[in-house]
């Protein structure tokens, strides 16, 4: 641990020192290279001789250092790293010399000169050692400079780092091994290192040599990578001692999962305490977001008892939702984790939701069982569904079977899985894509910009041009009649026979309210338009009215359209706001609606009675099971329901079920 932590201090918002120096004896680089010298002498490269005695020492240490020494390597003639010295009182001068050196004491000597700055630089320094100090900037010097004694090439493949093997073998345990085990450096004066990078690498040699480096803040995660190979146990604990004090809630999840990759305690420690603190807000982050699928079991762990089961199980469906296909698979583990009886309706609503976990992955489509068996029950329902037919964003068909979807589909032993099987291709002579689709008189109609197509013959054939152009708008057969109602602003209603024959048969009057994404409900002679896109600011024609006696009206109330004497009439009804119709299906006088954004809800309306239907039962959990799989296809765009085509329709078209779905 650095002993001057107290002194770190950021440089700007985006940089931040360490500093590992100290002014204990024992981490001075002398005393490393001391320690070499005493023991095994790994790294000693000199031997000054004279008679039987000897001195070895570190070249570098005293070439870069003294000038009298540097003189010495150069004048005399050095074999096999011995310099030999004739006279024994100079001798044993340069041996008491060397010798205070290593063990971190200067005694001065007439023929040995001091470097210029070196005595300012005792009085001046007030954090470690002088000559501590002073020894680390000459070796740094000459490693940008001349390199005179530099004696090994660090290479990424894209810089070099020119080094003194000693220095950094005696600080660094990587090092050390690398320059002395029977790996083939060890014989080589170029050392190639090419998983760190060139900034993080040049960092490394700069710490090791001077102890103080600025950062990137940004850079720390990186850089405990670093160490971590490096085995730098001295520069990892200061990194680290840096980033406790950067810890917050807005970095907390990245701090932790750095901490158990590199088994930093102290990390783990603080940043768990973040997380605990500030659960809430973390869960709706980013960073929980990006949480790896290696980590996520452990955070879940982490705040399983700091949060309800509830809240537990909504952050993970929402960490599942942020990369479905990867991490669907983790569903059952967080599944098992919690009490499903303790679930919310609103976490059930977000699990159905997810279309494409509940369609696609087993352990998903069993666990909504116990919430779908509350509205299905084991008794029997007369609801029948029939076969969907889906058109893609891409203009691709598909459509699947949906009459085994049962009451007994919610079973645990016959889950009901979907099987989709295209039936057409995108055809380019199409307008656009993901065109509002309708089933009638054996056919499936699409609805374009401005006319009406039929699929016959494997085609897509122009059936109809439609008077007013249509957008965002509803269609519905009644009897032998297509009607279309279509326009944001004044929202017009028109309708055409069957056999069309290219023209309009009439233009009805127009609605009362502004309308788009709605059902066109048919029903005994009448028209129910119902729910719009969105709920929009009160205007003088269509805003919030309270009536005595109930709640407060829908943005966009029901109207009702009387085909006989083509007339529309305003429902006055409390209930829910039907915002951005998918579909809706109709069986016998209830019209079940499909609609929201996010989430799926399913509203119930009695056509007979005119008005809403409360709480759920077994036919609206079928709807909802029904339309949780047909909106999570993949690229979804419309759908609508109805009996099976003719055969002959697209030669290989499976035949599949019975009712009136539209959209």
């Amino acid at each position: 641990m650095s002993e001057v932590s107290a002194k770190r201090r950021k440089l700007t918002r985006t940089q931040v020192l360490l500093d590992a120096r100290s002014d204990a004896p024992e981490f001075s680089l002398t005393n490393l290279l001391q320690r070499d010298r005493n023991d095994e002498q790994k790294f000693c490269d000199l031997t000054i001789t004279h008679d039987h005695e000897k001195i070895v020492l570190h070249r570098c240490l005293f070439g870069t250092t003294f000038s009298f020494f540097d003189d010495l390597f150069s004048k005399v003639a050095v074999d096999f790293g011995i310099v030999e010295i004739e006279d024994s009182n100079k001798f044993q001068r340069i041996k008491d010399f060397i010798n205070n050196i290593y063990e971190g004491r200067v005694v001065e000597d007439p023929e040995i000169i001091l470097p210029e700055g070196f005595e300012k630089a005792v009085v001046d320094d007030t954090d470690q050692s002088a000559l501590d100090k002073f020894v680390r900037h000459q070796l740094n010097s000459d490693r940008f400079g001349s390199q005179k004694y530099c004696d090994v090439t660090i290479s990424t493949g894209t810089r070099q780092f020119h080094v003194h093997k000693s220095i950094v073998a005696v600080q660094f345990e990587y090092f050390n091994k690398l320059f002395t085990t029977e790996m083939k450096e060890k014989h080589q004066s170029t050392c190639h290192i090419s998983e760190i990078d060139d900034e993080s690498m040049a960092l490394v040699f700069d710490f090791i040599y001077t102890k103080k480096i600025w950062v990137n803040q940004d850079m720390l995660n990186d850089l405990l990578a670093v160490t971590d190979y490096f085995c730098m146990k001295e520069f990892s604990d200061e990194i680290e001692n840096c980033i406790v004090e950067m810890i917050s809630h807005n970095n907390c999840i990245d701090i932790w999962i750095a901490g158990i990759k590199f088994k930093k305690q102290i990390l783990i420690q603080h940043a768990e305490q973040q997380i605990c603190a500030h659960v809430f807000f973390i869960i709706n982050s980013n960073q929980f977001r990006n949480i790896d699928q290696l980590y996520m079991e452990d955070f879940i762990k982490l705040i399983k008892g700091k949060v309800s089961d509830d809240q537990l199980m909504k952050c993970a469906l929402l960490w599942i939702k942020h990369d479905m296909d990867k991490r669907m698979e983790k569903f059952e583990m967080f599944y098992d984790m919690i009490e499903p009886k303790s679930l919310s309706q609103s976490t059930w609503v977000l699990l159905i939701n997810m279309k494409n976990l509940v369609s696609q992955n087993f352990a998903a489509a069993k666990a909504v069982i116990p919430y779908m068996r509350q509205f299905v029950p084991n008794a029997q329902t007369e609801l029948a569904l029939d076969t969907m037919y889906v058109m893609c964003q891409s203009g691709d068909v598909y459509s699947c079977d949906m009459s085994a979807l049962k009451p007994k589909a919610f079973d645990n032993h016959s889950i009901f899985v979907p099987k989709w099987v295209k039936i057409k291709t995108a055809d380019y002579n199409i307008s656009k894509r993901s065109l509002p689709l309708i089933y009638g008189f054996e056919k499936l109609y699409a609805i374009d910009y401005d006319k009406a197509w039929s699929l016959r013959d494997a085609n897509w054939q122009d059936e109809v041009r439609l008077t007013t152009r249509y957008s965002e708008g509803a269609v519905a057969f009644v009897g032998d009649t297509l009607y279309v109602a279509s326009g944001t602003f004044n929202c017009k209603l028109e309708s055409y026979k069957k056999d069309f024959s290219g023209q309009r048969t009439t233009q009805h009057s127009s609605m009362k309210y502004d309308r788009s994404c709605f059902a066109l409900v048919p029903y005994d002679g009448y028209l129910f338009a119902i729910g719009c896109k969105r709920n929009t600011k009160p205007t003088s024609k269509n805003k919030r009215r309270q009536q005595p006696g109930l709640s407060v009206l829908p943005s966009v109330p029901i109207e009702v359209y009387t085909i006989k004497s083509n007339t529309w009439e305003t429902l006055t009804l409390s209930g829910p706001d039907i915002l951005n119709v998918k579909m809706y299906l109709v069986r016998q006088n209830r019209a079940y609606i499909v609609h929201g954004d996010d989430t799926i809800q399913v509203a119930t309306f009695d056509l007979a009675r005119r008005q809403w239907v409360t709480g759920m039962n077994a036919e609206t959990g079928i709807v909802e099971r029904c339309a949780s799989l047909t909106l999570g296809f993949p690229d979804f765009g419309s759908c609508t329901m109805g009996p099976p085509l003719p055969a002959n329709t697209f030669g290989s078209a499976a035949s599949f079920g019975s009712g009136l779905f539209g959209r």
